[in-house]
């Protein structure tokens, strides 16, 4: 499936959320964060904050799997924006590996959550989010919800198991 907003979405960010929030995370701290978002949101278990590759193709940070394993990579070297941290976070929360969501990775569902932790984490106006999003040609869904909980259903049945 073509990513045909991925462009754009990156675009937005910069030009839109850096004039709300200059939070910037030290990779010591980026899994306690995480850790906070994924259990506020009603989840079990967060992703693992690694060390993205020096010679990995990602620009800041990558949401990946290993098996059941749910894995954001950043530089380990610089302190990664929160609003790149929650970018990621939503990534996982559409966890595309259940057969879920079969929309492209920065589809409409994506946005929705993602401007959601946006407004509820780094405090910026939802309609501000979606006046910017239309303004940039990004499509959103605001009604999207999280499909992680799938798989951690599955996770849950195999330990039981």
């Amino acid at each position: 499936m073509r990513d045909d907003q991925r462009s754009k979405i990156y675009d937005w960010e910069w030009s839109v959320i850096p004039h709300w929030d200059q939070t910037k995370v030290p990779y010591k701290d980026a899994q306690e964060i995480v850790n906070l978002i994924w259990h506020e949101e009603g989840f079990k278990y967060p992703p693992k904050i690694m060390a993205l590759r020096p010679n990995a193709t990602a620009t800041g940070a990558q949401a990946i799997r290993e098996g059941s394993k749910l894995i954001i990579q950043i530089k380990r070297k610089w302190r990664t924006r929160a609003f790149i941290l929650i970018h990621e976070i939503a990534h996982h929360m559409l966890e595309k590996s259940t057969g879920a969501d079969t929309e492209a990775i920065h589809g409409p569902k994506f946005m929705g959550i993602y401007m959601k932790l946006l407004r509820k984490y780094l405090s910026i106006p939802l309609i501000h989010l979606m006046v910017r999003a239309h303004q940039n040609g990004i499509r959103y869904n605001l009604r999207a919800k999280p499909t992680v909980g799938r798989l951690e259903r599955a996770r849950d049945r195999k330990k039981a198991a």
